[in-house]
């Protein structure tokens, strides 16, 4: 597809990023990006969500779906990470298994080694059409489910996943069973070493996943915030991380822990003005913070001061 200047028209790296790479996505993306240049459909909502509902009805015209087909689809669409092949048979039974084969031979489930999962437009398509009852049953199914691996890990003896404790509190939210979300909230005592362990030994993915999990069952955890705003940090996503360094701030005060803390990973950053300014604060509510002290000697060495140092 040109451009009449004879130029291959480039669609922007956040719309391909939402497509996800589909073939047929793509083609169609290329096709109105070569005539809508100077949009970035993606952030234009109602574009975007015509845009998709032209793409899956494109594929579906394409395709006959029994009833079965149709239903296995609309519970897939509530998942957000890949799943295993066992909580479809907890929802449908043998039935499943057959349907989940027919699915994804025809390369409308996507299966790999963490799972299987619609593709984000198919599932935003389907989840968009499920009806509020359906839906509600649909979530408590799969509440269920991740509720039952964390039990089974625990009989086991094993580590529980922290993934499928925030997908348990996810679906029960969604299915507005807040009585059973405030029962889960005992695993936390028992996340909240593991996260700090991760993060400590330098696993930021794994400590990442587990103070989202900690937010789900508290979104006043402020060290859970905290150590968000030192992981996007270091991600170098400073939206985020000033976000959740702001919550923190909020939830605790300007205590100098949380200042120092951020000021080390902004001085990591070569962001010494700002680090500057919030080990100042930091000093000025206690002088005699050591870990304040340390950095800013650090920083003073990173100027070239070494008297100060």
């Amino acid at each position: 597809m040109l451009f009449r200047s004879g130029q291959v028209p480039q669609p922007s790296d956040h719309l391909v990023k939402i497509l996800a790479g589909h073939p047929l996505a793509t083609r169609l993306a290329a096709r109105l990006w070569s005539e809508h240049p100077s949009i970035d459909i993606s952030k234009d909502i109602e574009i975007f969500e015509r845009f998709r509902d032209t793409i899956v009805s494109f594929l579906l015209e394409k395709i006959t779906l029994s009833k079965s087909e149709k239903d296995l689809m609309s519970f897939a669409s509530i998942f957000r990470l890949p799943v295993p092949r066992s909580v479809f048979l907890k929802w449908g039974g043998n039935e499943a298994n057959y349907v989940l084969n027919s699915l994804t031979g025809q390369y409308l489930v996507e299966s790999s080694a963490e799972g299987y999962q619609l593709h984000p437009l198919v599932r935003d398509f389907f989840y968009h059409n499920l009806g509020t009852k359906q839906g509600i049953s649909h979530h408590k199914v799969a509440a269920k489910f991740f509720e039952e691996q964390i039990s089974k890990a625990r009989l086991a003896g094993k580590r529980f996943v922290p993934e499928d404790l925030g997908e348990a509190v996810h679906h029960y939210l969604e299915a507005g069973d807040w009585i059973k979300v405030k029962s889960l909230t005992y695993y936390k005592e028992e996340l909240k070493p593991v996260a700090r362990s991760h993060y400590q030994r330098k696993e930021y993915d794994l400590a990442f996943r587990d103070y989202k999990v900690l937010l789900d069952l508290d979104k006043n955890d402020v060290d859970a915030h905290f150590h968000l705003a030192l992981i996007f940090a270091r991600q170098d996503d400073w939206d985020e991380a000033e976000f959740h360094f702001g919550k923190a701030l909020d939830l605790k005060g300007k205590v100098p822990w949380i200042l120092q803390g951020y000021a080390n990973a902004k001085m990591r950053a070569n962001r010494l003005g700002e680090a500057e300014n919030l080990l100042l604060e930091a000093e000025g509510i206690n002088p005699l913070h050591t870990a304040t002290l340390i950095d800013l000697g650090r920083l003073m060495e990173k100027r070239n001061d070494p008297g100060s140092a």
